[in-house]
Order: C-alpha cells, then structure tokens, then sequence
C-alpha cells in the first residue's frame, strides 16, 4: 500500500470524494455588521462586499471556500434546506455569524454567494458544509 493511500484510508477520502472543478465558478463574500441600534432601528449601514468574483480553479480552492464557511457560527442556507439545482443557478447563499465585538455588541455576519457551479461542486459543498 503506498504511503498516499493510507494517508487518504487514515482521513476516510479518496480522489473518488473529490470533485471534478470546472474552472468556471466563482463567489462572492458579502458582509453586514449589526450594532444594537441597527437591530433597534431595523437596518444597518454597514454592509456589503469583502471580496468579489473569487475563482474556484481546482479542488484546493473548492476545499478551502467550504472550510470557511464551516467556520460560521450558526450557520445556514438562505432557504432553508439547498438543493444542488438552485445552488447552481445562484439561488440561495450560506451566512451566519463571522465574528462578535464584545465591547460594542456589534455582529458581523457573513455571507457565501455562488456562480456558475457545476453539478458536482455545487454537490460537493451541500454535502460537507454543515
């Protein structure tokens, strides 16, 4: 058995787990900040794109979106419960709670828009986004 395989046994995946990544998507990371006014008022002014059009290029890059967005607290779909065909169609997109300022009270939240995912990706990130 080659040291690789084992490795892939030890961790449970296999190149068979791994998706074919098209080169063709990308995403944006979107943000909005909420202070106990904005909740009290209903709306906030600090919001909007911390980064944009970012290429998923190979499996690398693919596994690193979804290890972000395993690192939201409270995290979920827009819609409740995501399927495959909308994730791909831009349909829906993952927040939740990306970081708390305990002197302020203010809430940052984060969210994860896709485009242009193949059948596969788009698989690939229901599954192992939790």
């Amino acid at each position: 058995m080659k040291l690789c395989e084992s490795i892939n046994e030890q961790l449970n995946m296999s190149e068979a787990d791994e998706p074919k990544v098209s080169g063709k998507a990308k995403y944006n990371i979107t943000f909005e900040t909420w202070t106990p006014e904005d909740i009290e008022h209903g709306d906030t002014d600090d919001k909007g794109f911390e980064d944009e059009d970012v290429k998923i290029e190979d499996f690398d890059d693919l596994e690193s979106v979804v290890k972000d967005m395993n690192q939201l607290e409270d995290g979920n779909w827009s819609n409740g419960r995501m399927k495959a065909k909308d994730l791909m169609k831009g349909n829906g997109w993952w927040s939740g709670k990306y970081d708390e300022d305990n002197s302020t009270g203010a809430v940052t939240n984060r969210g994860y828009h896709f485009e242009k995912l193949s059948e596969e990706e788009a698989e690939y990130i229901l599954k192992n986004v939790k």
